[in-house]
This record gives structure tokens, C-alpha cells and sequence, in this order.
């Protein structure tokens, strides 16, 4: 999760959708409580367990997602309506 914060600064450069769509789709992983995994398990993965990956609800990463969500705001690629659809999420994942 820390990491894609990053990665969304630079691909929202050329392609600011693709940055939405992946902002969108981490807080949807979000738990009620607001903590988000720091790892997505796809594929075969999951039926694996690494006992290397800290999945635990309390830990979390430092919330970079929110860097990407500036530079849109920033930008101008991010219209009121979708800053309203995630700024609740975003308060629960802050309390968290």
C-alpha cells in the first residue's frame, strides 16, 4: 500500500483515471474500521501464507495514497464529485 501511493504520483501524470481507479479500489479493500491491508494477496498467493507479510490490523503504512490525491486535486484531473464519493472512506481509513 505504501508503495502505490508513489507509483500513483507518477502515473498520474499520463494517465490520471488509471490514478482514481486505483485510489477507488484500495479504500473498496478498506475494513469497516478503516484499516486497509498493506499487501493485496492475488492468484495462488493466498493459498500460500508468507509468514514474512505483515497482515495484522494494526500495522499500516503511512497513507501516501493521499500524496496521488493531491497532485490530482492539484492538477486539476479531479472534479468535486469524486473528491465527495472518497473523502468519507478516507476519514474512517485517517481515524483508523
Amino acid at each position: 500500500l505504501w508503495d502505490e501511493g508513489f507509483h500513483q504520483l507518477l502515473i498520474a501524470r499520463w494517465d490520471p483515471s488509471l490514478t482514481k481507479d486505483a485510489i477507488l479500489h484500495w479504500l473498496d479493500v478498506m475494513q469497516a474500521d478503516g484499516w486497509i491491508p498493506r499487501k493485496l494477496l492475488l492468484g495462488s498467493e493466498p493459498k500460500e501464507p508468507d509468514p514474512n507479510t505483515f497482515q495484522m490490523p494494526f500495522h499500516a503504512n503511512p497513507p501516501t495514497l493521499l500524496l496521488a490525491l493531491e497532485a490530482l486535486i492539484d492538477s486539476g484531473e479531479v472534479k468535486r464529485e469524486f473528491v465527495a464519493c472518497v473523502l468519507p472512506r478516507l476519514e474512517v481509513w485517517l481515524r483508523w
